[in-house]
């Protein structure tokens, strides 16, 4: 395995992100992490039984995977048995912005204002949350900055009035491994007191209330975090440390 330091400047904004509009199958985002783990191509797309997964080397699988892990599950069920597999979660850490309009001209660039943060992963690991404790399986989350270029959708509305062509990610990425129960704790803020309801986890923590729910089924699944009684109709959770 190859990791190298940083992406650099992977890409020129003026051609590859308009050119990539409609006719790119892997986005950048995914087979950049792919060439980040190796970049031997011998590794890639490697078919194990009736499985294709992203990365084969030395005996091990690594999948990136850039939505719901839930597609997955099958896939982990089978190959766990015989397999040491690592999930590679890509979280953008700073996000710009380019727009391209209907003639192809680039914006100027503008940065978003919302910053991403590992705990995120937890809305993912609810999803195959029976699987969390197999020895065979391990997470890597890869937060990254990337350049993100959209054009304005044809029928605008009131949750969306862009496509997103493509990610670029740049810069050195961080790498948060999930292996050990510390690891999981890690990521908890430390302004996160027990007991504490759903909502005050939510306020800390700035996630959607989907992410926190994810976030609550996957760290209860660990024994991580557990049920201690009610607040009023509130459910009340506690932190347990150590097993």
């Amino acid at each position: 395995m190859i990791n190298p330091p940083s992406f650099g400047n992977i890409h020129n904004p003026s051609s590859l992100a308009y050119q990539s509009i409609g006719t790119q199958k892997e986005k950048t985002l995914h087979r950049a992490i792919k060439y980040y783990f190796s970049s031997d191509e011998a590794t890639h797309e490697f078919k194990i039984g009736h499985y294709i997964v992203d990365i084969f080397f030395d005996g091990a699988i690594i999948e990136i995977q850039t939505g719901s892990f839930f597609p997955l599950k099958t896939k982990l069920e089978a190959l766990l048995l015989k397999y040491h597999i690592t999930i590679v979660y890509p979280i953008v850490n700073h996000k710009t912005i380019y727009m391209i309009d209907e003639m192809g001209v680039l914006s100027p660039k503008r940065n978003s204002p919302r910053k991403g943060q590992p705990l995120a992963i937890g809305q993912q690991l609810a999803q195959i949350r029976d699987l969390l404790c197999h020895p065979n399986l391990d997470f890597i989350i890869f937060l990254v900055d990337v350049d993100e270029y959209r054009t304005k959708t044809i029928v605008t509305s009131k949750h969306k009035s862009f496509d997103r062509i493509d990610q670029y990610p740049k810069g050195t990425p961080i790498l948060y491994h999930l292996n050990k129960r510390k690891d999981y704790i890690s990521l908890l803020p430390s302004q996160l007191i027990s007991p504490f309801t759903m909502k005050s986890m939510q306020k800390i923590t700035h996630l959607g209330k989907t992410a926190v729910e994810g976030v609550l089924l996957a760290y209860r699944k660990l024994g991580i975090i557990v049920l201690t009684g009610k607040i009023g109709r509130a459910n009340l959770y506690k932190i347990v440390e150590s097993d």
